[in-house]
């Protein structure tokens, strides 16, 4: 359990970080135009929900694994760490539908 408290906390302080970095660009008077600010965002926001997938794995909290793999793939299906990671967590509860 306080491995998952930790990918938590550090999801958070890694979100934290980011939204100063934007709120530093905005005030330095940068536009996101073009939104490569933003794509690095939502890779940093995958990673930790990817992260938080495979602690509570080891955990055997694969219902709540489920979870942080279907938030990456609601946004985009095509990533594979996340849709293995899914896989992994169904197998392991005995669902043999994921196929």
């Amino acid at each position: 359990m306080k491995l998952l408290h930790i990918s938590v906390s550090r999801k958070d302080r890694i979100e934290g970080t980011f939204l100063e970095i934007l709120n530093t660009l905005r005030l330095k008077g940068h536009i996101l135009v073009n939104g490569d600010v933003l794509d690095m965002a939502m890779v940093v926001k995958n990673l930790c929900h990817l992260n938080i997938a495979a602690c509570l794995i080891k955990l055997n909290r694969y219902e709540e694994a489920i979870e942080q793999c279907n938030i990456i793939l609601g946004e985009d299906e095509n990533i594979t760490k996340a849709l293995l990671r899914r896989v992994k967590a169904k197998a392991e509860q005995g669902q043999m539908d994921f196929a």
